[in-house]
């Protein structure tokens, strides 16, 4: 947007070129906000995910990885980028177990889905730590791997009546 404090894009990579990709979005939030980040926001940095979809669906391993590893590299860049035109506070979540997702269980993928975002969040982890030691600013991370299984795991509790069948037809 031209204004405002939201620029995430729907299909949008962490690793892509485009203007809705990170990169992009960082350069638009910095045209509209000369170039600085306000030390008292919260920037939250969660995008990644389609790259461990594309891997998942990658039939090359090695082109899955590199997904993958690109992924992780350019959010680690966007976080370089940020405290270094003065952010102080950064929330990154890691990424979910794509395997449990409906879509790819149903193509049959959960083992692939699982194993790629797995090696995400081990090297989003790595990546996080170095940072930490790097940069000076505040990281919040957040495990929504976790999150998510544990409230899959007490959906009964939580009045969930479905699980395991997608709300939204992403693959004809």
């Amino acid at each position: 947007p031209a204004m405002g404090n939201n620029f995430a894009s729907v299909d949008a990579l962490a690793s892509g070129s485009q203007a809705q990709d990170l990169a992009g979005q960082l350069d638009a939030f910095f045209a509209s906000n000369g170039n600085k980040a306000d030390p008292d926001a919260l920037y939250y940095l969660i995008i990644g995910g389609n790259e461990v979809i594309e891997a998942t669906l990658a039939t090359d391993n090695a082109l899955a990885t590199q997904l993958v590893v690109a992924a992780v590299r350019a959010k680690e860049t966007a976080i370089h980028r940020l405290v270094a035109a003065g952010a102080k506070i950064i929330l990154a979540p890691n990424f979910i177990d794509v395997g449990i997702t409906p879509q790819i269980r149903e193509a049959g993928l959960s083992a692939r889905g699982r194993k790629f975002s797995k090696l995400h969040n081990v090297l989003f982890e790595k990546m996080l730590d170095r940072v930490e030691r790097e940069l000076d600013f505040q990281l919040i991370r957040f495990d929504w791997e976790r999150w998510v299984s544990v409230t899959l795991a007490t959906a009964d509790m939580l009045r969930f009546t479905n699980t395991t069948e997608s709300c939204l037809a992403l693959f004809p």
